[in-house]
């Protein structure tokens, strides 16, 4: 396994980001197991880290879409504060009218 191979083998079992892999890597790294003979079958299936990282961005943006923003909470809140003191007012006025 090449170096960088066993970099991205590190960061993907570990979870971390390459850079930190990078600085762990060289404990588990054996320069003499060499380049294997023969033909090599790439295959290009993404490693289940990659699919969990994967799943776990898509369900964050799904959190993101369903969220209201603080920005949204305080107008809705203004807005029914406004409101109920408009109804006050009207209840004080019609209070006075009949005394």
């Amino acid at each position: 396994m090449s170096w960088i191979a066993h970099v991205k083998a590190v960061a993907a079992e570990k979870g971390i980001p390459f850079k930190e892999a990078l600085k762990i890597a060289g404990a588990t790294y054996n320069k003499s197991s060499g380049k294997k003979q023969g033909k090599t079958k790439k295959t290009h299936k993404k490693s289940s880290a990659k699919k969990t990282q994967k799943k776990r961005m898509n369900e964050q943006e799904n959190n993101n879409d369903s969220c209201v923003s603080m920005e949204d909470i305080y107008k809705l809140l203004t807005d029914m504060q406004q409101q109920m003191k408009r109804q006050t007012d009207e209840i004080l006025r019609e209070i006075r009218k009949k005394s």
